[in-house]
């Protein structure tokens, strides 16, 4: 039986829109105020973390994103702009290495049978 394996990678910016969909999704998930930055954990946990401004200009808070929250928000990423995703398989969020060293991007890797 053939295997398919697509990855759905996704730089930072686009991650940025990404998280910006989620937390319109599960505005409780998020600190208040605009979502101004994400960054790519090169390591483990977690996969994510959210940069946002609370209220005040000067004031941020953070929250760290876990793999299967990463997970729910590229796949909200991918629905939301209609990137086809199998209903049925395995996914899950994965870090990898850009093209020439730009950095780490997260991705959505999906298996199905």
């Amino acid at each position: 039986m053939p295997i398919e394996r697509r990855d759905i990678i996704l730089i930072n910016e686009e991650a940025l829109l990404a998280v910006r969909a989620q937390a319109r999704m599960e505005p409780w998930l998020f600190p208040p105020g605009q979502i101004i930055a994400v960054d790519i954990n090169k390591n483990e946990e977690p996969l994510l973390v959210t940069v946002a401004t609370a209220g005040a200009p000067n004031k941020r808070e953070s929250v760290a994103l876990n793999r299967q929250q990463a997970v729910e928000v590229l796949i909200r990423f991918c629905l939301e702009n209609n990137i086809p995703l199998p209903r049925l398989g395995y996914k899950t969020a994965i870090i990898v290495p850009g093209p020439g060293g730009t950095g780490p991007h997260i991705c959505l890797r999906l298996v199905s049978t």
